[in-house]
This record gives C-alpha cells, structure tokens and sequence, in this order.
C-alpha cells in the first residue's frame, strides 16, 4: 500500500501575500497575519451587515443584468443552488471564487460576455466609493468619539482600494452584489 499525499493549492491575493513576507526583525508572527489569515478564529465575523444605500438607478439596473447573466451561466452548466462562490476582479479579469463544479468553464463564460466584464468593471469603483462614502461617515462619528483608536480601526482607508472589496456573491439559487470591508458588510 502506498501513501497519497493530497495537496491543496492556496491562492492569496497580492496585499496579503506581500504582507507575509519576512521580516528583517525575526518576528515570528503578529496579531495582523493571524486576522488576515484566519479572520473566523480571529473574531472578525461579527461585520456589520447593512443595505447600501443610495444606489442610482442605472446602476441598480446593470447589476440586475449582471444577476441574470451569472444565473443563466450557472443554469446552462447545471450548477445546483446550494453551491456559493463569489465572482470578483483579478487584473483586468474576473474570477469565480469556491469550490464550484464547472469552475473553469464559469470562469470562461463570465469572462466571455464582454458586456459582464464592462459592466463589472463599471460598477467596481462605484459601488466601493459608495459604500467608502459610509464607511468614511462611521470614521468621522467614531474619532469624535475614540479619536486615539480610530485611526487603527480604520487603517484599511490607507489601502490602494480603500479596503473595499466589490464581488457577486451566488448563493441559494440567488446572486447579490456586496462590498465588503474590514468592518462592514454592504449588500445590493
């Protein structure tokens, strides 16, 4: 009998794989790594979950064209409802994101419909900058209050995003737009 061994690949974006890089000073690990790495164990999934809010009609319509599109995907490769994945922007494409039959050939379809691409790639800056808009308020109420802790509370809005991450999330036969943040979760 011989031993398998199973490996797994694990993809990390660009920022976190930066961000655990060595460092000069032999730390072993800090707090930040262990967050961004196993943010449930970390105690992170406790984000507020809010609507956002004053969504422009346009927009709202796009997205309810990029809802159909990703269904119909989803139905043409008979993927069940009872799998959730995310689509999201890598580069200058997008990418399903789970554990998803058919992964590949979503990818290849998502990435196909030029019209899903551009409307994606739209939607992108403008929902963040919305949902940063909220955030930004939250920061301003909090530094009244806190202001010694507001600005490591909110040390994401120095990112190159702002720490806002635009995907669709399909889950339950259902598709939703979401940003979500370090401390915020804002659904379509």
């Amino acid at each position: 009998m011989s031993d398998v061994m199973s490996h797994s690949q694990i993809v990390l974006d660009q920022d976190l794989a930066h961000a655990l890089q060595p460092t000069q000073t032999g730390q072993f690990g800090t707090a930040k790594m262990f967050e961004l790495l196993m943010p449930n164990l970390y105690g992170n999934t406790d984000k507020k979950q809010q609507p956002l809010e004053k969504v422009d009609y346009y927009m709202l319509e796009e997205t309810q064209e990029l809802y159909s599109r990703l269904r119909r995907f989803c139905y043409h490769l008979k993927i069940s409802s009872d799998i959730e994945f995310k689509v999201a922007r890598r580069g200058d494409k997008l990418e399903v994101i789970g554990d998803v039959p058919h992964r590949t050939m979503l990818n290849q379809l998502v990435n196909d419909d030029l019209w899903f691409v551009d409307s994606f790639i739209w939607l992108q800056p403008n929902y963040s900058s919305l949902a940063h808009s909220f955030e930004m308020r939250e920061f301003a109420e909090y530094y009244e209050q806190f202001p010694g802790d507001a600005k490591q509370r909110y040390a994401h809005f120095d990112d190159k995003d702002k720490g806002m991450a635009f995907a669709l999330k399909y889950a339950n036969g259902a598709v939703n737009a979401q940003v979500e943040s370090p401390l915020n979760l804002y659904q379509v």
